[in-house]
């Protein structure tokens, strides 16, 4: 007779064989959300079972999704309940929950998952942020070219650096609302070049991602001769997303 498992250890057992891919930067308003669901987009299109977990607040990932069009490949919610207040520092935190319980929280999904996009949000606690970074196979760090974004990824990058034992390799950044013939551009390569930043690709600044928030779509869900440049700009992700 075949032994039975409860849910906890089956949950942990499907764990193993999913990838984490983390989104993540402390800096908000730089399109951890946008690359959150588009990523997600890319994977269901590739016929990838994929879940999003949103640990943001503002729930952006999990508004999405209410809207997505059932006709389209379909990406799963796996919903991260919680108590929060907000201290008068603007710190987020959650009442009665600790390290462990977030991340079984975050690992025992109840999907049979290829692909888990964690959209993190940019006030939660370190230790929540420890917790993520713990479970990821890969982390995605989007960065937008303002000064402040830049000098807050660079010391988010740094305290990655020095973490113990974290593989920075597993790290790749990706610029956010970009255009390759503006000035600014220009100034985040020097910058980049002079933090020896490497990034993976960018994302051009464009007004369809604001139409794929408000209907439920990724960049992935249309033709790609409509979106043939930013469809190539978001697949040179996957060789290192796998």
């Amino acid at each position: 007779m075949r032994p039975s498992f409860s849910c906890a250890k089956r949950y942990r057992i499907q764990a193993l064989r999913m990838k984490f891919i983390v989104i993540m930067n402390p800096k908000g308003g730089v399109g951890k959300s946008t690359l959150a669901i588009n990523i997600a987009g890319f994977f269901a299109n590739q016929m990838k079972t994929t879940v999003i977990v949103d640990t943001d607040p503002q729930n952006s990932a999990k508004n999405w999704l209410t809207i997505r069009p059932q006709s389209l490949a379909p990406i799963k919610i796996w919903n991260i309940s919680t108590d929060l207040s907000i201290t008068l520092g603007g710190e987020i935190i959650t009442k009665g929950e600790d390290k462990e319980t977030f991340k079984r929280t975050l690992t025992e999904i109840p999907y049979q998952g290829s692909y888990v996009i964690i959209d993190s949000g940019a006030n939660l606690p370190e230790w929540k942020k420890e917790c993520m970074l713990d479970i990821a196979h890969k982390v995605v760090i989007p960065l937008q070219p303002s000064f402040f974004d830049m000098i807050a990824t660079f010391e988010f990058m740094q305290t990655l650096r020095y973490k113990p034992n974290f593989q920075l390799s597993k790290v790749s950044i990706v610029a956010m609302r970009v255009n390759p013939r503006t000035q600014a551009w220009s100034t985040l390569m020097e910058f980049c070049e002079s933090k020896q930043i490497e990034l993976l690709t960018y994302i051009s600044d464009t007004q369809k991602y604001s139409t794929f928030s408000i209907t439920g779509t990724s960049l992935f869900d249309f033709d790609i001769q409509t979106t043939r440049s930013r469809y190539r700009n978001y697949s040179i992700q996957q060789p290192y997303l796998k």
